[in-house]
C-alpha cells in the first residue's frame, strides 16, 4: 500500500541520517578529547579533512535533499490509502524512491567501511597535537603521558590496540589471472567512455565500484563441512577478483598518491578497504576452495565493474504501461534437471474481463556464470482462443496435467505441476469454480431424448460447477514480468485464487471432511440403462485445493417462486481489486515489485486433512452455505450482486442481478475415441438424481452397491435445461474448447448449443462409492424434512451427496436475491444476466 511504502522509505531516510550521526559523535569525541587535554591558553583544532569524507562517502547532503523532496511533495500518501492512490505511487512516485534508496544503501556501505579508520585517524591526530602541545615541557610530558596513552573513541576501545594491529596486519590478496585482467580491463574501458586509459579513473568511482562488487562476493557466502559446499559460485568468486583488479587502479590512482597524509581520510580508507579484501582472499586455500572458472563460457555482463546508474529524467514522467490484474502464479513442470519453469495469469482492465496474459518464464542454474533466464508472452482473448482440458480427458491414464491454448497461429503449452492448479487456472478464465474442487474420472453416461428411440452413450469426467470470480491483485506489466523472473526458484503459488475461489462456510457447518471410500471396487449393478461391463476404477491423479473456510450467519428459506429460466451465461462477477502489502526494506535489500505474491487470509494449517477417493479428486471439506449478502454490494465474495447504475436524468438505482445456476459439466468421449465435446446441465430444485431409476433406493447390498445416477428435471416430465457443445469437424481434438463455457463468453450461451429434447442422463460412475459421494445415498437416507435443520442435517451426514450441495448453495443465493428484491427500498432495476 501506499502509505506502508511511504513510511518505509521515511524509515530508510532516517537510517541514513543515524549513520551520519555516528560519523559526527566521532568527530565530537574527538575534538573534545584534544580540547580537554590541550595546554591551557594554547588554541587546538581538531585536523580532519572534511572534504576527503565526503568525495569517500559521496553527496550525502544532496540525496537527503531530494529524499525531503520526494517525500515533502508525496506526504498525500503518509496517511490513507486505496486503490488509486496505491497505483498513483507505483507507476509515478515509487521508480524515483527506487533510485534514491540505491543511493541511500551504497552511502550506508561506505559509511560502515570508513568510520573506524576515520576514528582511527582522528585519535592518532589527537595524540600527535597534544604531545607536540607538550614537547617544551618535559615534566607535563611526564605527567599526561597516561592521559594521552588513555584515548578512546566512540567505536575504538583502545587506540594503542587499534595501532598495533595496523602495524603488524599482513596482506592476502589473490592473483587476476591474464585473461580475467584483460576482460576486466576492456569491461572498465568501454563501460566508461570518457576513460581513455586506467590512469583517467577516478577514485571516487573506482571506491563505489569497490562496495558495490564486494558486496556481491563471498562475504555472504558460508562453508560447510564437504567440499563441495566449500566452493562459492562464480558469481561471487568472479567479483572478488574484480575487487582485487580494483583495488590496485585505487592503489595507483593519482589521487590517492597526491593526498595528504596529515589531513585526507584517503589512505586510512584504502588500508581498511584492502584489510577487508584481505580477509576474503584468506579464506581460500584454509577454508574455501577455488570455483573451476572457463573465460570463455562466461557472458561479457559478468565482466563489468562500474555501477550501473540510470539517466535523469530530462521529462516527468508518462509511464505507457499497462495496468493488469494479477489472478494466478504457478509452478510449471519441467522434464529437464535444473530447469525451473513458472506461470503468471493476468486480466486486462477491461468492462468484460475477457482478455488475458500468460507470462510463462524459466531459469537454468548453469554450471558456471549467472542463471539463464527466458520469458514469453502469451495474449488471448476468451471469445477467439481455444482452451483444451487436455487433463480431462474421459479415458486414458489420467496422468496428464496439462493444458493447451491456441490464439490465432500461436500455442502455449501449460504443464502443471500440481492439479490443484489447473482448477484454479480454469477457474480464473471460466469464472466458474468447481464444487468441492472435484474431478470424476472414468465415467460412462448415457443420453436419453425425447421422440428419439437410439441413445448416445459417452465416456465422461465429470465436474459440478458454481459461478465464481477470482480476486486480483493490480499490477503493472512490466512489474509482472520482472517478478517473475526475479522468483523464479519460488516455490510458492498465488493465494488470490485460492482465497476467492473457496467456498464460504457456515458455523453450524462442522469440520467433517469425506471419509475416503474403499479402494475395494463393487460389481456393477443393473441400472436399466443398458451399461456395459467396464473396466476397474483408478487411482486419483489429480491433487485436491485446500480450502478457506470463513464463517457467515445462517439463513435458511423455502425455494422461491418459480420465474422463468435463465441463460446458464452470464456477466462476470463484480471484482475487487487490492493492493499486495510488499516486505520491509531495511538495511536497503531489493523491495518486492508491486506484483509480488498476495498474503493468504487463512493459513493453510487451518484446512482438514483431504481425503482420497479412487476416481474422484476433491478437497475434504464440511458441506457449508453462504448467506451473508450485503443489500448494496458488488464484492466478487458476494453471490447476490448489486449495482449502482443511472435511471434517466439525476435518478439512480440498484440493478440487481439474479444468481447464475450452477452446472453439472460433462467432459465427454465418443464410444470410438474421435468426438469430443462438453455437455452442461443447468442444476435446480426441479433437476435432480432419480433413485427410482436404478438400484439406489433398495436397501442392504443392493442399494449400497450400486454405481448409476439417472438425473431428470421433474421426474422426467419436463426436458433437461442443458447444452451440448460439439467440436468443429476441422479442428478435431483441437476444437475441444472450454472457453467457450466461460461465465462472459457469448458463446456459452448461443442458441446453437442448446439442446432441448434431453429427458435423462445416466451416469456410470467406475465405484459405488463414487456414486454416492456425487449423488448421495438414498438407501440410507430417512430424514423427514420439515424443518432447516433437518434439511442441513441430511446434507451433512452426506445422504445427498455434492449434487445436493451445490442445489442447496444455489437455492439460499436465490432466497438473498428474493428478499432483496421484496425488503430493499432502494429504486431497484430487475436485470436478466447476459
Amino acid at each position: 500500500m501506499a502509505a506502508k511504502q511511504y513510511e518505509e522509505f521515511g524509515r530508510d531516510v532516517r537510517g541514513l541520517a543515524e549513520n551520519l550521526d555516528i560519523l559526527s559523535r566521532v568527530v565530537a569525541w574527538a575534538d573534545n578529547s584534544l580540547q580537554s587535554q590541550r595546554r591551557q591558553g594554547a588554541p587546538a583544532k581538531l585536523r580532519w579533512d572534511r572534504t576527503s569524507l565526503v568525495q569517500i562517502i559521496g553527496d550525502y547532503e544532496m540525496t537527503l535533499r531530494e529524499c525531503n523532496e520526494l517525500l515533502r511533495s508525496n506526504n498525500r500518501y503518509r496517511v490513507g490509502t486505496n486503490p488509486l492512490r496505491n497505483l498513483e505511487w507505483n507507476v509515478l512516485v515509487q521508480p524515483a524512491a527506487d533510485q534514491l534508496r540505491q543511493r541511500i544503501m551504497l552511502h550506508n556501505s561506505k559509511i560502515l567501511h570508513v568510520l573506524k579508520p576515520f576514528e582511527v585517524d582522528l585519535l592518532l591526530r589527537v595524540r600527535q597535537d597534544i604531545e607536540r602541545m607538550h614537547q617544551d615541557l618535559a615534566d607535563r610530558i611526564t605527567a599526561a603521558h597516561h592521559d594521552i596513552r588513555r584515548l578512546m573513541g566512540v567505536l575504538i576501545p583502545d587506540l594503542d590496540e587499534a595501532l598495533d594491529q595496523r602495524v603488524l596486519r599482513s596482506v592476502v590478496l589473490l592473483e587476476v589471472p591474464v585473461d580475467l585482467d584483460e576482460q576486466f580491463r576492456f569491461a572498465a574501458l568501454t563501460g566508461h567512455p570518457e576513460y581513455r586509459i586506467e590512469e583517467d579513473f577516478e577514485l571516487t568511482e573506482l571506491s563505489d565500484a569497490f562496495i558495490l562488487n564486494f558486496h556481491k562476493s563471498t562475504i555472504n557466502f558460508q562453508s560447510g563441512m564437504v567440499v563441495e559446499d566449500r566452493v562459492p559460485t562464480v558469481d561471487q568468486y568472479l567479483n572478488l577478483l574484480k575487487c582485487v583488479w580494483i583495488f590496485k587502479r585505487i592503489q595507483a590512482a593519482p589521487a590517492l598518491r597526491e593526498a595528504d597524509k596529515d589531513t585526507s581520510h584517503w589512505p586510512s580508507y584504502a588500508r581498511q578497504l584492502e584489510d577487508d579484501l584481505s580477509s576474503q582472499c584468506a579464506r581460500f586455500g584454509r577454508e574455501l576452495v577455488t570455483p573451476r572458472i572457463i573465460t570463455s563460457t562466461l557472458k561479457r555482463d559478468m565482466f563489468t565493474i562500474w555501477p550501473e546508474k540510470e539517466p535523469a529524467p530530462l521529462v516527468d514522467l508518462v509511464t505507457k504501461d499497462e495496468m493488469m490484474e494479477q489472478l494466478l502464479e504457478v509452478n510449471l513442470q519441467s522434464y529437464s534437471p535444473g530447469i525451473e519453469k513458472k506461470a503468471k495469469l493476468l486480466r486486462r482492465l477491461d468492462a468484460d474481463g475477457r482478455r488475458f496474459r500468460i507470462i510463462m518464464s524459466g531459469s537454468a542454474q548453469a554450471s558456471s556464470g549467472k542463471p539463464r533466464q527466458q520469458t514469453e508472452k502469451f495474449d488471448f482473448d476468451i471469445t477467439t482462443m481455444i482452451f483444451n482440458s487436455q487433463y480431462a480427458l474421459p479415458t486414458g491414464t489420467h496422468m496428464t496435467q496439462e493444458i493447451i491454448l491456441r490464439q490465432n497461429e500461436r500455442i502455449a503449452r501449460l504443464d502443471f505441476m500440481d492439479g490443484a492448479d489447473i482448477l484454479k487456472f480454469q477457474q480464473a478464465v471460466t469464472g466458474f469454480k468447481p464444487w468441492a474442487s472435484a474431478t470424476q474420472y472414468d465415467c460412462q453416461v448415457i443420453f436419453v431424448l425425447g421422440g428419439v428411440k437410439e441413445t448416445i452413450m459417452e465416456n465422461a469426467c465429470l465436474q459440478l460447477w458454481i459461478p465464481k470470480s477470482t480476486e486480483g491483485s493490480l499490477v503493472t506489466n512490466s512489474d509482472a514480468a520482472v517478478n517473475t523472473i526475479k522468483t523464479s526458484s519460488s516455490r510458492q503459488n498465488s493465494i488470490s485464487t485460492l482465497a476467492s475461489g473457496a467456498m464460504p462456510s457456515s458455523p453450524l457447518s462442522g469440520s467433517r471432511p469425506f471419509a475416503s471410500p474403499a479402494q475395494t471396487l463393487s460389481s456393477y449393478g443393473n441400472g436399466g440403462d443398458g451399461f456395459a461391463m467396464g473396466p476397474p476404477g483408478r487411482h486419483p491423479s489429480l491433487p485436491t485445493i485446500p480450502q478457506r473456510q470463513p464463517t457467515g450467519p445462517e439463513f435458511y428459506g423455502s425455494w422461491p417462486g418459480r420465474t422463468s429460466p435463465e441463460p446458464i451465461g452470464s456477466s462476470p462477477v463484480e471484482r475487487q481489486s487490492f493492493f499486495p502489502i510488499p516486505g520491509p526494506p531495511r538495511q536497503s535489500p531489493p523491495r518486492k515489485p508491486v506484483g509480488s505474491t498476495p498474503s493468504p487470509r487463512r493459513s493453510s494449517s487451518l484446512f482438514p486433512p483431504p481425503s482420497s477417493s479412487p476416481t474422484m479428486t476433491n478437497n475434504g471439506r464440511s458441506f457449508s452455505i453462504s448467506s451473508g449478502v450485503s443489500s448494496n454490494s458488488n464484492s466478487s465474495n458476494s453471490d447476490v450482486r448489486s449495482v449502482s447504475i443511472s435511471t434517466g436524468t439525476n435518478s439512480t438505482g440498484l440493478l440487481h442481478k439474479r444468481p447464475v445456476k450452477p452446472m453439472l459439466v460433462l467432459f465427454t468421449q465418443n464410444r470410438q475415441g474421435d468426438k469430443f465435446s462438453f455437455v452442461t446441465v443447468q442444476i435446480d430444485d426441479e433437476t435432480n438424481t432419480n433413485p427410482e431409476r436404478c438400484n439406489c433406493r433398495r436397501s442392504g447390498r443392493d442399494g449400497a452397491s450400486c454405481d448409476i445416477a439417472a438425473i431428470e428435471k421433474k421426474k422426467g416430465d419436463a426436458p433437461i435445461s442443458a447444452r451440448r457443445y460439439e467440436q468443429s469437424p476441422s479442428d478435431g481434438e483441437m476444437d475441444w474448447n472450454l472457453a467457450r463455457l466461460a461465465l462472459n463468453n457469448p458463446a456459452s450461451t448461443s442458441d446453437s448449443v442448446n439442446w432441448p429434447n434431453l429427458k435423462r442422463l445416466s451416469i456410470k460412475f467406475p465405484t459405488p462409492q463414487a456414486r454416492a459421494k456425487f449423488c448421495g445415498t438414498p438407501n440410507v437416507c430417512h430424514c423427514k424434512i420439515k424443518k432447516e435443520g433437518d434439511l442441513l442435517k441430511c446434507i451433512q451426514e452426506r445422504h445427498r451427496g455434492l449434487w445436493g450441495e451445490v442445489q442447496e448453495n444455489y437455492r439460499r443465493q436465490m432466497n438473498s436475491f428474493h428478499k432483496q428484491r421484496y425488503e430493499s427500498r432502494s429504486h431497484v432495476v430487475y436485470g436478466v444476466t447476459s
